[in-house]
């Protein structure tokens, strides 16, 4: 776990009688363990509210989710217990709902205030989830993946399903949704590839894959910039404007990386101003500037932390400020979307006419294949009549020289 600012995700260790326990990174010089949570044994989750760095929500091996308070040390809210050990937990971007993901492929929604179950939702039935992520600004809208490929989302509010997709090959191994795009959700997998999401089209917009299977993934608080870990260790950044190459790409770790996670601002800065300058960024610069938290197992010394931070700043000449949505902005919306709807159109277009000019071509090909089969079955059969012929003048010839007159034999008269 970390603590500085605003702590948006964690990584705990799974092993035996685990407890958690909570890391300054205030100074990245001086890492130093702030507290031991010797309340809970065999933790296998753990994750710190968002609008607060006093509560922690814990889930165990055994099913038990509970509340923390770190100020007091104890633990001030026990929730009812999900099916199996718990895997994922996050909390909505009020803290008035916590989402429990367990390995039976069940996710669990609590009522914090209340501490009773609101909700329940089936990731799978047949194999574990990977992630679940609340959107980072809708309270009601979450996201969860599974081993078998497939990413779905819910409304909270009426517990209906909003969105399916099976763009993976392989495991699902992150998700992440666009800061201040609504409409976009990028998932990576252990098939190397990285998909984006059009959740108001339902469908998978991009599509591309990298040279190693892919563990993590994180959008900016502006939207702009994707970050996406491997597990070889390399750190790869886009411009979601273009996601057609890596606008930086470098090798940040000797082993897998577990998670990337954009660090939100100081309290004093406006959470909606950003120094942005995507042309200028290269690994150097990148080092320097929007801090990224990368975990790693590296940093796990001494047994003390589970958590490998690295941190990268992506600097700005323009700030970036929050808009209400205007009727120029609509237009602009509504815009883009007969674009894409026409280029979609088109392109269906071109797929049919591919279409029939195969099948014609299909048919051609066979069409050939049976004249050349009814020309060689006439070959054969005259072939079969030559052969008949010949054998029966064979026949005749062996016939006439075993019971026949001989050339040789003398005329006789009578």
């Amino acid at each position: 776990m970390v603590c500085k600012n605003k702590i948006q995700d964690v990584n705990v260790c799974s092993a035996e009688k685990a407890k958690p326990e909570i890391i300054s990174l205030k100074d990245i010089n001086n890492i130093k363990l702030v507290h031991i949570v010797a309340a809970v044994n065999d933790a296998s989750a753990v994750i710190f509210q968002r609008t607060t760095k006093r509560c922690i929500a814990v889930g165990t091996q055994n099913g038990q989710v509970a509340m923390y308070d770190t100020k007091s040390k104890t633990i001030n809210k026990l929730f009812e217990n999900v099916p199996s050990a718990v895997r994922y937990m996050d909390f909505n971007v009020g803290d008035e709902h916590l989402a429990v993901a367990c390995i039976s492929g069940n996710a669990i929604l609590y009522d914090v205030i209340n501490a009773h179950v609101c909700g329940s939702y089936v990731i799978s039935e047949t194999v574990e989830p990977t992630a679940l992520r609340f959107h980072p600004t809708m309270q009601n809208i979450l996201a969860a993946a599974s081993e078998e490929g497939t990413v779905m989302l819910w409304d909270t509010n009426t517990a209906n399903k909003t969105f399916f997709a099976q763009t993976h090959t392989s495991p699902i191994s992150g998700i992440a949704f666009g800061k201040q795009d609504n409409d976009m959700l990028v998932s990576v997998g252990e098939d190397n590839k990285f998909c984006v999401h059009d959740l108001n089209m339902r469908e998978c917009i991009f599509r591309s894959s990298t040279q190693h299977p892919l563990s993590a993934v994180d959008v900016s608080l502006d939207g702009i910039t994707v970050a996406i870990g491997s597990q070889e260790g390399i750190i790869y950044l886009y411009d979601t404007r273009n996601f057609l190459q890596p606008i930086v790409t470098w090798k940040a770790h000797n082993s897998k990386i577990h998670k990337v996670l954009f660090q939100y601002p100081n309290k004093e800065v406006n959470s909606y101003e950003l120094q942005n300058s995507i042309s200028d960024l290269t690994p150097k610069s990148v080092s320097e500037a929007h801090q990224l938290r990368m975990k790693s197992p590296e940093f796990a010394e001494k047994g003390t932390a589970t958590d490998t931070s690295s941190k990268l700043t992506i600097s700005s000449k323009k700030s970036f400020q929050k808009e209400s949505e205007s009727p120029e902005n609509e237009f602009v919306k509504k815009l883009k979307m007969d674009i894409i709807a026409n280029v979609k159109k088109d392109a269906q277009h071109l797929n049919s006419h591919l279409n029939m000019h195969m099948q014609n071509l299909e048919t051609f090909i066979q069409n050939e294949f049976h004249k050349m089969d009814s020309q060689m079955d006439e070959k054969w059969e005259l072939l079969n009549l030559a052969s008949v012929n010949l054998a029966k003048e064979n026949d005749a010839v062996s016939y006439s020289q075993s019971y026949g007159r001989s050339n040789n034999e003398p005329l006789v008269l009578e």
